[in-house]
């Protein structure tokens, strides 16, 4: 006789029958699965093996009831050792702080690309932590992304995650780009050499080498090489929030290695910003914003910059305005783009024209004023006004 709650009976016409229970998970019921033998030993020896080869069928997701946020969590150990701290603590932040609260509790294999779009319009319309307001685009297309990275790691481990799952990004506009004019930029240059100073220095930098502010943060007198007249980019300053178990404060200051490989770079220096650097110069250690061994973090430093271009009446300008007006000030005196795009630290030219390059309306005329000298027309026009008149 069986035992109770083994589910194996014997039946009236002497075969012994063993009762497996099986879910469904749409309908919610229990059915039931039979297997037969001729004695009690056959008929329990063939329930367990059925089960043990149900387990190895089935994928790891579905024995532990896997939901997104889980599989979040997994991919996050996983890439912790392989990444930056700044990268890892943006990944912390974007997983428990904006997707798993959404659909962190999701299971797994019933994840499709109508939640997807669902959270993506929930995040466009309401999505900012203090409640008021929806991101942007490209924030969300970036919590996107994330999710991708973590459904592409529970795929190669067979995981379960859908492998028909489209994820649609939102549509992002090109954002406002921020360039000072000549007569701006002289009107800065000629506030900042009334006193020259640590501070003003960086401000230099931003408009001959396109620094970015936490690389000009990070920057010490032994990145100058005033032999080779190069400068050495080679770590950044950032605040990034606190993933540390013991965190006593939301967030910290790290300095770490630039933002990828190709920003770790060398950068020719013209000999009249060397001239300013020369007298400035304190032991290779200090920093070259503060002129001591201590930093200046960039929160800090953009405060500062923001009081600077309010003096000279140009407190509309963000600090990343510097970088562009550099990169749009090359392209205009005929940087070949390809150097370009390596001194500003981009992986290729074209991000640098996409993202970077934006001619004035003066250059783009001198441009389409060249035709002239490869037309017919273009020579004859003198002429042809003459004729005419």
């Amino acid at each position: 006789m069986g035992r109770r709650g083994e589910n194996i009976r014997k039946r009236a016409d002497g075969r012994w029958e063993a009762r497996i229970i099986m879910k469904s998970a749409l309908e919610g019921k229990s059915h039931y699965k039979y297997v037969y033998g001729k004695s009690y030993a056959e008929v329990k020896e063939k329930k367990v093996e059925w089960l043990q080869q149900k387990e190895r069928r089935t994928p790891a997701f579905v024995r532990l009831k896997l939901s997104v946020g889980d599989l979040l969590e997994e991919w996050l150990l996983f890439v912790q050792p392989q990444i930056k701290e700044s990268t890892y603590s943006k990944y912390v932040f974007a997983v428990r702080r904006h997707i798993s609260p959404v659909i962190g509790k999701v299971p797994l294999d019933e994840l499709d690309s109508k939640t997807l779009d669902w959270f993506t319009k929930e995040k466009l319309k309401s999505g900012k932590i203090s409640g008021n307001g929806g991101l942007s685009p490209k924030t969300v297309a970036g919590l996107l992304s994330v999710l991708k990275l973590a459904i592409d790691f529970g795929r190669e481990r067979n995981y379960g995650c859908p492998q028909q799952l489209v994820i649609h990004n939102p549509r992002q506009s090109l954002p406002d780009i921020q360039i000072l004019s000549l007569e701006e930029q002289a009107r800065l240059e000629a506030h900042i050499l009334e006193e020259l100073i640590p501070f003003h220095i960086g401000i230099m930098l931003g408009l001959y080498t396109g620094l970015r502010i936490g690389e000009t943060c990070a920057l010490r007198w032994e990145d100058v090489h005033f032999d080779t007249k190069t400068l050495h980019v080679q770590r950044t300053i950032m605040r990034i929030q606190d993933t540390s178990a013991d965190k006593k404060q939301r967030t910290k200051i790290v300095v770490d290695r630039p933002k990828t490989e190709c920003s770790n770079r060398r950068i020719p220096m013209p000999e009249f910003l060397l001239n300013y650097l020369k007298p400035l110069r304190k032991a290779p250690e200090n920093y070259v914003l503060t002129g001591t061994s201590t930093y200046m973090e960039p929160r800090r430093y953009y405060r500062k910059y923001k009081r600077l271009m309010a003096e000279c009446g140009l407190g509309n300008y963000n600090y990343h305005a510097l970088r562009h007006t550099f990169a749009t000030r090359c392209v205009e005196n005929g940087f070949d783009i390809k150097s370009l795009s390596e001194i500003l630290g981009h992986a290729d030219a074209s991000t640098t024209l996409r993202r970077y390059v934006h001619p004035s309306m003066d250059l783009k005329r001198k441009q389409m004023e060249r035709l002239s000298t490869i037309s017919i027309c273009g020579q004859n026009s003198g002429r042809y006004m003459a004729s005419n008149h």
